[in-house]
């Protein structure tokens, strides 16, 4: 009996030494971001840092900064900007933004915000294809620059989706769904996270095209196949710098060795205080190496910003 408990008891040490061992690890991450917080001014002319920062601090329950947030942004943003901005990247990080502090908060200044971003950026998608122009004039309404052509037509669909959701007006939604019939080059995370959201079978069926004319073979949609239950499919792209892709893989497969990557890309992180760091970087890490993630696969839907959206 003592020959077989000794390994069991060894097995244990292990998981137990492993698991403290990532505890460390999400503190650590947790620390670096409040630090990297405070050091930074914030002052991005479309707020895309601190929305892209709300979600990461409020699950890391630094709530105060969060808070900090929301009220700024509920009284004192403002959109009237008289100058050009990208439209896929302001739908992506600002408008997504405002939507997931709306969808966990329900505070109807903040969603008054999205709507006022939203009939902002409509005037970009009256184009002769559909297509949304590359750039807006927030306060104008003037469109310039080619149409956007490829998976940035479709990743208004959870933005805008969302927001149509909230507000009762179906144009948002429409709008961005009129851009993906306009051109056959879609994003297909977008086209699958959508469809859970909004459970659209047109967008069920766009993406089964997807994957049927051509099979996904970009390492970027690692963690896309993976939550869409094409496991093997991922883990046979998967990227070792690709640290959102790591994340799913460690939650539908269970196995350790991508949280063993996780700890071998968090040495190489650099701290550059962006809205790509807050929104995705550190909150990827913190959800591998936590045990106790405050979103899940099954929970929540990220868009492309890594805005989190209840399922």
């Amino acid at each position: 009996m003592r020959t077989f408990l000794m390994p069991l008891i060894l097995l244990v040490a292990v998981v137990s030494c492993n698991r403290s061992e990532y505890r460390d690890l999400a503190r650590e991450v947790r620390s670096e971001t409040l630090r990297s917080w405070k050091a930074q001014s914030h002052a991005d002319s479309t707020y895309s840092i601190m929305l892209g920062a709300y979600s990461t601090l409020r699950m890391m329950n630094f709530d105060a900064e969060a808070d900090a947030i929301e009220t700024f942004i509920a009284e004192s943003a403002s959109f009237d900007h008289d100058g050009f901005v990208s439209t896929g990247e302001t739908i992506t990080k600002v408008l997504g933004g405002l939507l997931s502090i709306y969808d966990s908060t329900e505070n109807p200044a903040i969603l008054e915000k999205a709507r006022d971003l939203g009939d902002r950026l409509l005037p970009a998608f009256a184009t002769a294809s559909g297509l949304p122009a590359k750039e807006i004039n927030l306060a104008t309404g003037e469109i310039r620059g080619s149409t956007e052509s490829g998976t940035r037509n479709s990743s208004s669909l959870i933005e805008f989706g969302m927001l149509s959701r909230f507000t009762g007006n179906p144009a948002y939604y429409q709008a961005a769904f009129d851009a993906t019939t306009a051109d056959p080059r879609m994003d297909p995370e977008s086209l699958y996270k959508a469809w859970l959201l909004f459970g659209d079978d047109e967008l069920k069926r766009k993406w089964d095209v997807q994957m049927s004319d051509r099979l996904i073979q970009d390492a970027a949609y690692a963690g896309l196949l993976a939550l869409s239950g094409k496991v093997d499919a991922g883990e046979r792209l998967f990227d070792k710098k690709d640290i959102k892709s790591m994340w799913y893989l460690h939650v539908y497969t269970g196995d350790e060795s991508y949280r063993k990557l996780g700890v071998e890309f968090w040495k190489s992180v650099p701290i550059e205080p962006t809205d790509v760091f807050f929104a995705e970087t550190m909150k990827y890490l913190y959800l591998l190496f936590t045990d106790k993630p405050a979103y899940t696969p099954m929970d929540v839907v990220f868009s492309a910003g890594a805005h989190p959206f209840k399922r």
